[in-house]
């Protein structure tokens, strides 16, 4: 999802390194502070080269990433780039010049364990942070997390836990493994789900009921979630 770089919101303050992957710095004048990033996108390697699809129907080709720079995994990412063009619109395809990546821990849903989901997924709270790139597209929920953080060596894990579906909607559990780090300063970390296979046959969105346990008290949200046009 392309937004314009002063919108990023101060929700990123302090990105949890267990959540951003690798970073790829293609320019020496790479700024790391995120709201260097004017992009989303879904980052795939193909047989012509990188594709980055930045929504449902809108992809970006560029010529200074090649193949198998993240072990040829499709994860989100965080872009900066440029038309390479003089044109500054926007089409069906484009080919830009990446200056910056940062790709984002992308993972599946994780199946209901039923009483057992506790021991497996933890019981740790956290907050869902509004953002532009809390969002549900390409197949993809991304999400801005906010948790609390003392320890540098501690793994926190996110899990999306798959409750179902029912009356329409596809029914989540976020679920968050502190690894014994509840206390701290609030820090907040991307983590990206991929639900591609809850896409139906004519691909149209669908939406997702998610519900966690906040710092303060039990919360629920509906997401849209679209997904590539074929």
């Amino acid at each position: 999802m392309k937004k314009k770089l002063n919108i990023l919101s101060f929700a990123f303050a302090a990105l949890l390194s267990i959540f951003l992957i690798v970073s790829c710095d293609l320019n020496d004048n790479y700024s790391r502070d995120p709201m260097f990033f004017t992009a989303l996108v879904t980052y795939e390697d193909s047989e012509s080269g990188v594709r980055l699809q930045l929504d449902d129907s809108t992809s970006l080709v560029t010529s200074n990433l090649k193949p198998g720079l993240y072990d040829n995994k499709t994860v989100r990412a965080l872009i900066q780039y440029y038309m390479e063009n003089s044109s500054t619109a926007v089409k069906e395809e484009n080919t830009i010049t990446v200056v910056a990546v940062d790709t984002i821990r992308t993972k599946p849903a994780s199946q209901d364990m039923g009483e057992l989901n506790d021991s497996y997924y933890g019981t740790d709270k956290l907050e869902i942070i509004r953002d532009w790139v809390t969002i549900g597209e390409d197949g993809y929920l991304t999400l801005i997390v906010r948790t609390h953080r003392g320890s540098q060596s501690a793994v926190h894990s996110v899990y999306l836990v798959n409750k179902g579906e029912e009356n329409g909607k596809y029914n989540f559990e976020l679920r968050h493994d502190a690894d014994g780090d509840i206390y701290g300063m609030e820090t907040d970390g991307l983590i990206s789900f991929n639900l591609n296979e809850l896409a139906p046959e004519d691909r149209s969105p669908v939406t997702l009921h998610l519900t966690w346990e906040g710092f303060y008290e039990t919360k629920s949200a509906d997401f849209k979630l679209t997904f590539r046009k074929e």
